[in-house]
């Protein structure tokens, strides 16, 4: 069965299948000794594929990391400068990449797989992934009644940012404190652009002293310890 470039990739666990076509563009795969093109077909038990000089073998075996992810650890493994990435979290074989981003100084969730498929379904918005975070702010304004409900409207109606408008699918507002000057939300959302939520608040002026993600679909963070990973399967995910 012959299968399309970018989708042979994505099953290997190399990338993503977007991923994959920026590899195809940039001349970084060859099927038999020729540069692919997107939208070449290989057959998995005759053709070579290489990426960089690697020759890439087909594989259905797939594995899925739930980590709880510390301050401190970046997510972008392609930094060549991060002292620690998700990667150092958990085992060096088989291969595998994280879904999405959590910005190095965030912590709580967040999934390791070589499945390329799932983690383009998890990280495109057009699925609908709900992503659910605990975030505790402080005004960096005003004190936080002063302001806070004409805030919370904004952040609630969405908040234009350079990719468009940004908004929460849900906003609630758990807790309060007068005077810490702080309050605590849970949030979700399907998008995940770069900083996002910190970037939504700081618009309003509210400023992200912690955040945590506690749900990825249906998978809850729960009794996961900070650093430490569980092995689960993709059904846990959807």
């Amino acid at each position: 069965m012959k299968l399309r470039i970018n989708k042979f990739l994505s099953q290997s666990g190399v990338a993503s299948r977007r991923r994959a076509d920026i590899l195809v563009k940039n001349k970084k795969v060859t099927i038999n000794s020729q540069n692919a093109n997107l939208g070449d077909q290989v057959n998995p038990e005759n053709d070579i594929v290489v990426v960089d000089g690697k020759i890439i073998k087909s594989t259905e075996k797939y594995i899925y990391y739930a980590v709880n992810k510390p301050v401190g650890y970046t997510s972008t493994v392609r930094d060549l400068y991060a002292e620690k990435t998700v990667l150092d979290l958990v085992p060096k074989e088989p291969k595998v990449y994280p879904t999405g981003r959590l910005d190095k100084n965030s912590h709580g969730l967040i999934i390791l797989t070589n499945d390329g498929e799932l983690t383009n379904k998890l990280t495109h918005p057009k699925y609908r992934h709900e992503k659910e975070y605990l975030i505790r702010i402080q005004d960096t304004r005003n004190k936080i009644q002063t302001n806070f409900k004409s805030q919370i409207s904004k952040l609630q109606k969405g908040i234009r940012l350079e990719e468009g408008l940004a908004k929460f699918d849900q906003l609630e507002v758990l807790e309060i404190n007068q005077e810490k000057n702080t309050a605590l939300f849970r949030v979700v959302l399907h998008q995940g652009w770069k900083r996002q939520i910190r970037r939504m608040c700081e618009r309003v002026g509210l400023n992200v002293v912690d955040l945590t993600r506690t749900r990825i679909g249906k998978l809850k963070l729960e009794n996961i310890p900070e650093g430490k990973y569980q092995i689960i399967s993709r059904e846990d995910i959807n």
